[in-house]
């Protein structure tokens, strides 16, 4: 695919939320376990085995996003996560859509580690590292679960040496331990808030309208 060369100006690590939804799916062992008896989440000091009393799960941040080659992403349906290894089945997924969600991060840091060595793959190329919530976001949402989240976007660029508008991503913000920002759903605002977001509506609105967009 070739590019065009256009220079932008973009506000390099520009942050956004977007919205997320977390989900939970059974595993094996986790530190994370569903309390049988009250049906409520636990947070433990070592991993859980699954058990008459305890059901493990881990977390799966899932989001709209394009899901491409080398993405992790849960099927509905089929109530599992995948990974895409090959682009023609991120092709096949876009043209579906159909129940497929992007995983941007977990709890599960050993996701896909067994389908190591099938057709060939090594590490690096069957198991992208994925991003997790912190341990301080797992203790609160053991004490209060949610199903959906604000987590917190920048826009980076990914070869500082051009300008180039191709050259800008926007991808979930992580700190030096790989772990992602996340803040809790916002349902008010104070006026200074709603007056920045219209000024930012009105300056979206004038740059697409100046742009031909509208």
């Amino acid at each position: 695919m070739q590019h065009r060369n256009v220079l932008l100006t973009f506000e390099s690590n520009k942050k956004e939320m977007k919205r997320t939804k977390v989900i939970m799916l059974p595993t094996d062992k986790s530190m994370i376990a569903i309390v049988k008896e009250s049906g409520l989440p636990q947070l433990f000091d070592k991993e859980i085995i699954h058990s008459k009393a305890l059901r493990p799960i881990h977390l799966y941040f899932i989001s709209d996003e394009e899901i491409k080659e080398g993405d992790w992403y849960y099927d509905s349906i089929e109530k599992k996560v995948f990974h895409v290894y090959k682009k023609r089945t991120a092709d096949l997924i876009a043209k579906s859509k159909t129940g497929r969600k992007k995983i941007i991060a977990t709890t599960d840091t050993t996701l896909g580690l067994e389908e190591v060595g099938k057709a060939g793959y090594s590490v690096d190329e069957f198991h992208p590292e994925l991003s997790q919530p912190s341990q301080a976001f797992i203790e609160e949402w053991c004490k209060n679960p949610v199903d959906e989240v604000d987590v917190e976007y920048e826009t980076v660029n990914i070869n500082h040496d051009t300008e180039f508008a191709h050259n800008y991503v926007t991808q979930p913000k992580v700190d030096s331990h790989n772990t992602i920002t996340i803040h809790p759903i916002k349902d008010s605002w104070n006026r200074e808030e709603v007056e920045q977001l219209c000024l930012k509506a009105f300056t979206t609105f004038t740059s697409n309208k100046r742009n031909g967009e509208l």
